[in-house]
């Protein structure tokens, strides 16, 4: 018999599972089974991104065909499209005809990691800005909104200017700057934190770290008085 493989279902994806099938076909008798010899090659990597399999598919005795399935393995690594190729072994026992190989492509379909970091402080006198920096690692094809809480014992609109507490990264984009500038309040007071954790989303991972913590120095000047306590003294005498 001459023996072909194609890809039944060429796409397969870690999430939502999505499981790709190959199916070697025999043209000629079907009397007794027949085993099939394959070699496997691809990016993809048998127990790490894809379910392993024999290399050895056995079509049953009045059967002329039979399919190996590709289940993806969702790794949680962030990477791209792997393929699963394999190819027919020459054997004595069969022709090798054409297609002798087939691709089954896996889609990873990972969520890009956002984390987020922040300069370590900012002062009101002199003035001195500083940032929010939220990086995303991984997929940059498209668009992807984030969202923040803001906690910290500073407050908007009195010790700094106000921002927005979400934003977007463009397509190709990896980080996204959040500016933050202090209000000098002229009010002498101790040091106070801004702080700005990434909220969970469905379009990405919340990575580590996941909160940022910025201080907000006074600096003001420290206003000194003087005062006599006894403002009355003589020339002679005890008295000063």
């Amino acid at each position: 018999p001459t023996v072909t493989i194609q890809a039944t279902d060429a796409s397969a994806g870690e999430s939502p599972l999505n499981t790709g099938r190959f199916r070697a076909t025999r043209n000629g008798s079907l009397n007794g089974a027949l085993a099939v010899t394959l070699t496997r090659s691809g990016t993809a990597s048998a127990g790490v991104d894809y379910a392993n399999f024999s290399t050895v598919l056995t079509i049953p005795q009045g059967h002329s065909f039979a399919e190996i399935p590709v289940t993806p393995i969702n790794d949680a690594t962030i990477e791209g499209n792997e393929t699963v190729v394999l190819s027919i072994l020459a054997q004595p026992t069969y022709l090798v005809g054409s297609p002798s190989s087939a691709v089954v492509t896996i889609a990873s379909e990972d969520k890009p990691v956002v984390t987020i970091a922040a300069t370590r402080y900012i002062t009101e006198n002199p003035l001195g800005t500083g940032h929010f920096t939220a990086t995303r690692t991984g997929p940059t094809t498209s668009p992807l909104a984030v969202s923040f809480t803001r906690s910290g014992t500073a407050l908007p609109g009195s010790d700094y200017v106000n921002f927005p507490t979400s934003g977007a990264f463009a397509v190709g984009q990896s980080t996204l700057v959040i500016p933050v500038t202090p209000i000098d309040d002229l009010l002498t007071e101790a040091s106070e934190t801004i702080i700005l954790a990434v909220n969970p989303g469905s379009g990405y991972i919340v990575g580590t770290p996941g909160t940022a913590t910025m201080a907000v120095r006074s600096d003001e000047m420290p206003t000194v008085t003087l005062t006599a306590p006894d403002p009355t003294a003589t020339e002679t005498g005890p008295t000063t």
